[in-house]
Formats: structure tokens, sequence, C-alpha cells
């Protein structure tokens, strides 16, 4: 699974961890005085910029123990995103259970439309349907892409952004 994809998945991972940074230095003060939203949108976005920066060197790491990248890089893929999944739900829930305005739900049904897509990819590459580089690289591609998401939350909210 070494390609140029992964390069340029793993730039952009970093990229967004980079300007996650920025967000958090533009918005100041103590991370504890920050709006939940704010706090929670940057924590998912770090969280799934970095696992994806991680998957895209999974590959490498496991040839170099001379371990097949396939099918073993589409499993760990796979076991992500579905712990990926449920722990942006419990916290989600925790979110709510404060007292806090819940995500909306146009941002749930992306969020699980992509995570089930993604799911359905593994497990088409894992069954020997398509080309199984392409649909792990596919796979990390919308672990960023997820993570664009809240990074949009953050932006739409400015610097005073409230939690409504």
């Amino acid at each position: 699974m070494e390609n140029v994809e992964l390069s340029a998945l793993a730039e952009l991972s970093l990229t967004l961890i980079g300007f996650s940074a920025i967000i958090a230095i533009v918005q100041g003060g103590p991370i504890d005085q920050w709006p939940p939203r704010v706090r929670n949108a940057l924590w998912l976005v770090v969280t799934a910029a970095f696992a994806a920066l991680v998957l895209c060197f999974v590959p490498m790491a496991l040839r170099g123990i001379g371990i097949p990248a396939h099918p073993i890089g589409s499993i760990i893929l796979l076991l992500y995103v579905l712990f990926g999944f449920g722990i942006s739900m419990k916290r989600s829930h925790e979110y709510s259970a404060a007292g806090h305005a819940p995500p909306s739900k146009a941002s749930w049904i992306l969020g699980g439309s992509i995570a089930s897509s993604n799911v359905a990819f593994q497990i088409l590459s894992l069954l020997g349907f398509g080309n199984p580089e392409e649909l792990y690289n596919l796979g990390i591609a919308l672990i960023i892409f997820t993570a664009m998401i809240p990074l949009m939350v953050i932006i739409s909210m400015g610097k005073a952004g409230s939690d409504g």
C-alpha cells in the first residue's frame, strides 16, 4: 500500500493539525474557559486528523516487520472507524447531558453516513472487492473529510463563539 496518495493524505492531516493549533492560539485564554462546542469540535478535529496521520504510516510499518499491508491495514482502519464513531457518540451524549446544545442532526447524518460508507468500503476490501490500496486510501480521506466538519463549526463560530 505504498503510494503517493498516502503521502498527500499525511500532509493534509498535518495541515489540519497545524490549522487547529492556529485556531487554539487565536481562541486564546485557558481551554477550560472556551465555549464547550469549540473545545469539543477542536478535540474531534485533532483526534481524527492524528488518527488519519497514523493510518497513513500503518502499511509501511506492517511491511517493515514483514506483514502484508492488506488485510491488516484495512482491519485496523475499520476498527478505528467503529471505535471513533462510538467515542464521538459518547462525547456527544455527555455534551448534551451537561446541558449544552446538542450537535445538529445534519452533522450526525453526515458523520454517520461517512462512517457507514467507510465501514462498507473496508468490508468490501476485506471480502476481495475493489482495489485494497485505493479503498484504504479512500478510508483515510473520509476520516480527514470527517475532521473538516467540526473545523467548519469552529470557523463559523468565530473567536467569541457562543455555545448556542
